[in-house]
């Protein structure tokens, strides 16, 4: 999870939030939830991920979204990342679905690297 939200962080992504939904959801264990200012943004957010995922051996299982550019969906199985538009964050308001779930430090060099 640390590689994707770095990656998001290098190409200006903001309100970058890292939500441990484990014990809340099969879905996943973690949320990274990404809001970009522009479609040309999340674009450019999306391919930096997707780089450095591969880059550490991880492709993910299913991209939604990466033809418009307002909500991109990468599901990693262990990890979903989401790249929103404010419009669909605010709309969506991802955070506030997984209230429960823990919030983590993903600058922090003991967040999970790999994920």
């Amino acid at each position: 999870m640390r590689i994707a939200a770095l990656a998001a962080n290098e190409k200006k992504g903001e309100e970058i939030v890292a939500l441990h939904v484990h014990d809340l959801t099969s879905l996943a264990d973690y949320f990274l939830v990404i809001t970009a200012r522009s479609a040309t943004q999340a674009r450019a957010i999306y391919e930096s991920i997707d780089q450095a995922m591969t880059a550490a051996g991880r492709e993910p299982l299913h991209v939604e979204g990466n033809t418009a550019f307002r909500w991109v969906l990468m599901d990693y199985a262990d990890v979903v990342i989401h790249i929103l538009l404010p419009e669909e964050r605010d709309f969506y308001s991802i955070e506030k679905l997984w209230v429960d779930a823990p919030t983590l430090d993903w600058s922090a060099t003991d967040t999970p690297a790999n994920q």
